[in-house]
This record gives structure tokens, C-alpha cells and sequence, in this order.
């Protein structure tokens, strides 16, 4: 992943892009229904105090945008300090904008510290999906339905992938099943003597 490197704004402050992140990892794209996060360093070459608002946009086909996740930063930054800015967003929460796909998502920090990030990908984060809209025609009416689609993935929990523990409950249940048959059957021959 192309990082931005440090960049200094009115010699007041400065700013440095650190990455996109999804459940822990570094990511260089994203897809529906899945939360990420975007972190920046700031830091003071002056003193800055104020408070600074980070969003990350959804970056449209067309030149569009949509606020998708923002945080709210006091700072209060001598020179030298630096803090770290961080935004989380939730894809699924991307709205279908007529025929407008989205391309990908950007931050920027405005109030105390302004920066926007650079338009080109990378740094900026590709987004993997489709969001589609469909019209369907009849001779009295038309409808419009919007569809999302995108692959299903359970998430995994550490060390056990979820088809290992469904086999493992089936086994489980036969086992049972087996136990339970003997057991009525031990029971009616005794209850027959």
C-alpha cells in the first residue's frame, strides 16, 4: 500500500496518511458490509489548538461524494507533539446515487488542521462490489428496485474455520442420536424380561 508521505501544511502542522484498516489488518480494498478505518498523524510544527472533525467520503463515478463515518479531535498540540486521527466507517452504509458507482473511499480533516486526501488510488481506497440498479418495464407502470450484491463470509473465529466446527456439531448430534437409539432399546429388552 502506497502510504503519503509527511506533508507540511502553512508550517503550522503536519500531515501523514498511515493506511486503510479492516479487522486489524492493513487493506488495499474494501467491499460491502464491511467496517474499516482510516488512520493520519498529525503533527505540530506551531502550536495547534481546536478542535478537528476527520471524515471519510464515499468518492462517486462522476465527482460525487457521501460522508460516510466523521470524528471529532480536541486538540491542543505544541510543537513537536503529534496525535493519531482515527475514522471508522461501515460500507454497507453507502447510498445508491441513480446510476453512480461508487469508486472508492478518501478522508479529510478540516477545523484546526485542514488536509484533504490526494485523488488518485492509491493512497485513496478501492472499492470491490457492485451496486446495481435494475428497472423492470411493464405496459401500465414502471418500478425501479435497487440490488446489492456482494459475497457472504462468516467471520472466522480464530483458529477454527466454521465449516470445521458445523462438521464437528453434525458429528455431535449423530453421536447423540446413536446414544439415544441404544439407550431405548437397552431399555425395552429389560422392561420385556
Amino acid at each position: 500500500m502506497l502510504l503519503i508521505p509527511f506533508q507540511t501544511i502553512n508550517n503550522q502542522y503536519g500531515v501523514e496518511f498511515l493506511g486503510w484498516f479492516s479487522s486489524g489488518s492493513n487493506i488495499n480494498e474494501i467491499t460491502l458490509s464491511q467496517k474499516g478505518y482510516a488512520v493520519a498523524r498529525v503533527t505540530a510544527n506551531a502550536s495547534v489548538n481546536g478542535i478537528v472533525t476527520a471524515s471519510v467520503l464515499v468518492d462517486y463515478q462522476g465527482g460525487s461524494s457521501q460522508k460516510l463515518g466523521t470524528q471529532d479531535y480536541n486538540v491542543q498540540l505544541n510543537p513537536g507533539q503529534s496525535i493519531l486521527i482515527i475514522v471508522d466507517f461501515m460500507t454497507k452504509d453507502i447510498l445508491l446515487f441513480g446510476s453512480l458507482q461508487p469508486k472508492g473511499f478518501y478522508m479529510t480533516l478540516a477545523g484546526a488542521v485542514s488536509w484533504q486526501m490526494p485523488n488518485a488510488y492509491p493512497p485513496r481506497l478501492p472499492f470491490k462490489g457492485i451496486i446495481g440498479s435494475t428497472t423492470m418495464f411493464s405496459t401500465n407502470s414502471i418500478s425501479s428496485t435497487s440490488t446489492i450484491s456482494t459475497r457472504m463470509a462468516l467471520p472466522p473465529i480464530p483458529g477454527f474455520p466454521w465449516e470445521s466446527i458445523i462438521a464437528g456439531l453434525m458429528l455431535g448430534l449423530a453421536v447423540l442420536a446413536i446414544v439415544r437409539r441404544r439407550h431405548r432399546i437397552t431399555s425395552s429388552h429389560c422392561r420385556n424380561r
